[in-house]
C-alpha cells in the first residue's frame, strides 16, 4: 500500500498534506512521528470524558 493509498482507505487528503509537506520524504517523518506521538491516544480519552 502506498502513502497516497492510505490517506484515501483513511479519509485523508493527500493532496493537502501535499501543500503542507512538499517531498514524499517529509510526509513520511511526520508519518511516523505521528504513531510515536501519544497526545492523539490522549485527545480520545479527554473527548470521551467529556
Amino acid at each position: 500500500m502506498t502513502i497516497q493509498e492510505c490517506y484515501q482507505v483513511l479519509g485523508g487528503d493527500y493532496a493537502q498534506v501535499e501543500k503542507r509537506l512538499p517531498g514524499i520524504h517529509l510526509i513520511r517523518k511526520f508519518i511516523a512521528k505521528f504513531l510515536d506521538d501519544g497526545s492523539y491516544p490522549e485527545l480520545c480519552r479527554a473527548m470521551e470524558q467529556g
